[in-house]
């Protein structure tokens, strides 16, 4: 984020249009990381990664059709609200 800041020093928004942009990114970001979390419950599966003695399906049903990684894509989304 420092740096992308540095680079883009001259590309400057209008405020409305920085705020608008941000709480959309939130909002996808926040969507794609509750709907993977409730699929993941939905199915009685750990989310931890690193409790493995827990995993009973795999899930590929729900926001998992569509991304591997919907907590990523999600993560990514509310990133890059961030940078607008």
């Amino acid at each position: 984020m420092f740096f992308t800041a540095k680079a883009c020093i001259d590309f400057i928004l209008f405020y409305s249009f920085n705020l608008v942009a941000l709480l959309i990114f939130l909002f996808i970001g926040l969507l794609f990381i509750l709907s993977g979390v409730v699929a993941f419950k939905k199915h009685k599966t750990t989310v931890n990664p690193v409790n493995t003695d827990n995993i009973l399906t795999l899930v590929n049903s729900g926001i998992y059709k569509y991304t591997r990684n919907p907590m990523y894509v999600g993560m990514l989304s509310v990133l890059i609200g961030y940078v607008i």
